[in-house]
């Protein structure tokens, strides 16, 4: 009975951040941590839990995406798991179960009519199977968030320290050639992974025929600098694709952009040089 609408793009690129400042400006249904608890029948839990039902404002804290508190933003990655394999993470629209696919578009149409209102869905691996959400969610319209690449890139190198203990191990979405990048030194390949999972959006949106009237883009640089007028244009294009959701809490005007690198000295020369080469290239 209501549109769905996805935010995509590459990881570390803010997409947590409007996540939650979407969610606060606006009353959309979306998973949340109380949610995935039941992956298998989220529209059940909102029936007879609503976990949105004690929402309040966001304080803007995720560590690399993930939430805490049960009202929260959650990607649900075991709900998607019911639906699409787990590796390789790309899954063209030729490579899917059709059957899986229907039972997809059940269960979100579930929760839609659980929440009677727009359905708003944060999972960057959707940025890689946009092939079959769009032939199997006719209905779906996206946002597109986007990053300084460097920045971008600074950030994804930061991660895989943190995460998998050095800049060599591979973290989250893998775009369509992510096996030749594997043979890249590491500040190469996070450069390659934004830039491939941004080919693959624009050419799954190409090649599906969605217009442009039906995805909004967003940089993240803009998000911090002035989050009201983001906002604001959040609200038009959800008016002109007949997305109706009432406003909710008042979100701050600004956000400081996290441009600082925390990663090596010799690291972030290698990359802003590489940065460079591919830019003139």
């Amino acid at each position: 009975r209501h549109p769905v609408l996805f935010i995509i793009g590459p990881p570390r690129s803010g997409s947590t951040l409007l996540m939650q400042l979407v969610t606060d400006a606006f009353d959309f249904g979306y998973f949340s941590n109380g949610h995935c608890k039941y992956y298998g029948a989220p529209a059940l839990a909102e029936k007879l839990h609503s976990p949105l039902g004690d929402k309040q404002p966001s304080d803007y804290r995720s560590r690399h995406g993930a939430t805490s508190l049960p009202y929260e933003p959650s990607e649900c990655p075991n709900w998607w798991y019911r639906f699409f394999r787990r590796h390789p993470a790309f899954v063209p629209v030729e490579e899917v179960d059709p059957a899986r696919m229907r039972k997809m578009r059940r269960s979100l149409a579930a929760l839609v009519n659980a929440f009677d209102r727009p359905v708003l869905i944060k999972n960057l691996f959707a940025s890689v199977r946009l092939g079959p959400i769009i032939r199997y969610l006719p209905e779906s319209r996206f946002i597109v968030i986007s990053r300084d690449e460097l920045d971008n890139a600074r950030s994804l190198l930061a991660g895989r320290r943190e995460l998998g203990g050095s800049y060599e191990a591979w973290w989250s979405v893998e775009p369509p050639d992510s096996g030749s990048l594997r043979a890249l030194p590491p500040h190469s390949q996070v450069v390659e992974q934004i830039r491939g999972i941004h080919a693959q959006i624009d050419c799954d949106l190409n090649r599906f025929g969605v217009p442009e009237s039906r995805v909004h883009r967003i940089r993240y640089e803009s998000l911090c600098e002035d989050t009201d007028r983001c906002i604001t244009n959040c609200e038009a294009f959800f008016a002109r694709n007949s997305i109706h959701v009432n406003r909710l809490f008042t979100t701050p005007s600004s956000f400081e952009c996290r441009a600082t690198s925390s990663i090596k000295p010799e690291v972030d020369a290698a990359l802003a040089d590489y940065v460079g080469d591919v830019e003139k290239t």
